[in-house]
């Protein structure tokens, strides 16, 4: 959570950037932040793995199913699980962590 509220605050700083800069500096400031984002994207997919609450299967996200899944933005993400193939909401849980505490 921490993470995206720093990702929220740069990208508010470098529009402000931008627009007090005026001309093409929004080139600038958009690519700034699509560079944030990638970062941003990555970052987490390769931090957290995924448990499906009904077959208990767990699986990791690629950098673009991770970009393009509807999540509430806190700890879960609507997922398709790769093992029943059922719809679900499904808790991330982090890779360095003991995962049998998420059951």
């Amino acid at each position: 959570m921490a993470a995206l509220c720093i990702y929220l605050i740069l990208v508010l700083l470098s529009v402000l950037a931008g627009a007090l800069a005026g001309g093409a500096a929004w080139l600038g400031t958009a690519a700034f932040n699509v560079l944030l984002l990638y970062l941003m994207v990555r970052w987490h997919a390769g931090r957290y793995v995924y448990r499906c609450p009904r077959c208990g299967r767990q699986f990791s996200l690629t950098f673009w199913q991770d970009l393009l899944s509807p999540n509430a933005g806190w700890r879960w993400k609507y997922l398709r699980c790769p093992g029943c193939r059922r719809w679900s909401r499904m808790a991330e849980i982090p890779k360095g962590e003991r995962q049998d505490e998420h059951l």
